[in-house]
């Protein structure tokens, strides 16, 4: 469905949306699904593109009051004016990033699959991660996909943003 730009919606509403995709990756990215990784790791990424995508929205909406689209995340996180939002988000994925399990996880991704070290700052994540949500869903029509996609804590960071901007919608 092709939705006119600057459209009003209340961001809430948004926020409660990207909610339920968040549950639903949550529930797929627990310890007890990691043993299905290879069945559930691309539709994950779909759904955290997606989820990441509508808390920026959300955010977006908070900030504006008006409801962007589009599916990059990069230029999504782009249209956020307010620099304390985007240093916070970016202060948060520092934090997230360098907890010592996701490290491991970067570190055997760097040596089994990428053969090169990955970058570990926001921006570089956003580059390599921006159309996630349209290559994961349609990996099946390249021979080999070069999906690059480490935002998987991006939802939570953005939902903890959105959170201590409107601390009333936690309830």
């Amino acid at each position: 469905m092709k939705r006119p730009a600057n459209t009003q919606i209340d961001p809430l509403r948004i926020f409660q949306h990207a909610e339920k995709f968040y549950w639903v990756l949550e529930y797929l990215l627990n310890g007890e699904n990691a043993k299905n990784v290879d069945k559930i790791a691309h539709p994950a990424v779909t759904i955290c593109a997606f989820t990441s995508e509508l808390y920026l929205k959300c955010l977006l909406c908070i900030e504006t009051g008006t409801f962007a689209t589009g599916h990059d995340l990069k230029k999504l996180f782009g249209a956020v004016k307010n620099p304390q939002i985007r240093k916070r988000i970016e202060e948060l994925w520092d934090i997230h990033i360098w907890e010592q399990h996701r490290l491991e996880v970067l570190q055997r991704l760097e040596a089994e699959i990428a053969h090169t070290a990955v970058p570990r700052n926001l921006s570089w994540a956003l580059d390599a991660g921006s159309h996630a949500f349209e290559e994961a869903r349609y990996l099946y029509e390249t021979e080999k996909p070069d999906l690059k996609f480490i935002l998987s804590d991006l939802p939570g960071i953005l939902r903890t943003a959105i959170l201590e901007l409107q601390p009333n919608w936690s309830q």
